[in-house]
């Protein structure tokens, strides 16, 4: 959402689409949509934060407070965490969603050049009586867990192949995009096209083994946790793990290849394949409940309980109403 291209706000339009009704704005800058809490979805650009109002596209507030802009986002309970990288690691931040104000939470020391390392984040408020919310972290290097109550690194878990350190630590460099954790387990897939989970609370590995996915992935597959499955959405592949042991249960294969995943609701998960046509898979079966109009090139994929917010490589974001994921698949 956002800017036009003669450096205006512009208001937002509604179009109705095949797959239902549609919140459209304009952003000079490609949007990255980071996360949505309470009402409010936070999309990083190159410049600055901006948060709109879901219901009706609406820029409730700007931010440049970073020195740098985070280059990853991800909801909390009822706040925004940010991560910036610097050469001497990781700064970690919240953010207030009503007005875009920013705490300082600390840091990671993870030295490198930060150009050149990508970085993803994944929350979970964890799981039981003696729950404790994580923050992790993940980059080519290493897998980290940071308490952002207390606001310290609790543990760290290395790439190292050969298993030469003391655990816990990481089997394979990763697909740093593919870090997800739900229910105190950490999920990721690595470059050697295995699904791996770990626990939440020391970074041990959970599974006897990790499990092959779909491919091997030639680019970094997503994950989406729910309703006690792990889908994995591989470059040509959709395939459906139990959360628990592991098993696989289910696997889909597109022609056209497909770009990303994202829960749609807690029945089903939504996937754009290369052509920018939107697919919700239900989660049980695989089976496809409907498919959308092309939408474009396809660079973001973000879902809450209100809808999907899509974003492309115009510099378009697209809300798809959640009600319109009940619907048929000749949509």
């Amino acid at each position: 959402g956002g800017q036009g291209g003669d450096g205006g706000l512009r208001a937002p339009r509604r179009e109705r689409h095949a797959a239902g009704e549609h919140l459209v704005e304009h952003h000079a800058q490609r949007p990255e949509i980071g996360a949505v809490v309470d009402g409010v979805a936070v999309a990083a650009t190159s410049q600055d934060l901006v948060g709109y109002d879901v219901g009706t596209g609406v820029v409730r507030w700007r931010s440049d407070a970073f020195a740098v802009t985070p280059d990853a986002l991800v909801a909390g309970v009822d706040e925004v965490y940010a991560a910036s990288r610097y050469d001497w690691g990781i700064s970690l931040s919240a953010i207030t969603p009503g007005d875009g104000t920013p705490r300082l939470l600390g840091g990671i020391a993870a030295p490198g050049d930060p150009d050149k390392g990508a970085l993803e984040l994944a929350f979970d408020r964890g799981s039981g009586a003696t729950a404790a919310r994580r923050v992790y972290a993940l980059t080519f290097g290493a897998l980290h867990a940071f308490d952002p109550i207390a606001g310290v690194e609790r543990w760290r878990a290395p790439v190292d192949p050969d298993g030469a350190t003391t655990p816990p630590r990481l089997a394979a460099q990763p697909w740093v995009r593919s870090l997800n954790a739900s229910g105190g387990a950490v999920f990721l897939v690595g470059r050697d096209g295995r699904l791996c989970r770990y626990d939440g609370d020391t970074g041990a590995a959970a599974w006897t083994s990790c499990r092959w996915v779909p491919g091997p992935p030639q680019r970094s597959p997503t994950l989406d946790l729910r309703a006690g499955r792990v889908v994995v959405a591989a470059p040509d592949a959709v395939a459906a793990y139990d959360f628990t042991s592991g098993s696989p249960l289910w696997s889909r294969s597109y022609a056209n290849g497909v770009e990303l995943t994202v829960a749609g609701s807690a029945d089903a998960t939504v996937v754009a394949d290369d052509d920018g046509m939107l697919r919700a898979l239900d989660h049980t079966s695989g089976q496809q409940r409907w498919r959308s109009r092309e939408l474009g090139a396809v660079t973001a994929l973000l879902a809450d309980e209100d809808g999907v917010y899509v974003g492309d490589a115009d510099g378009v974001v697209t809300r798809v109403a959640q009600r319109a994921l009940g619907g048929s698949d000749d949509r």
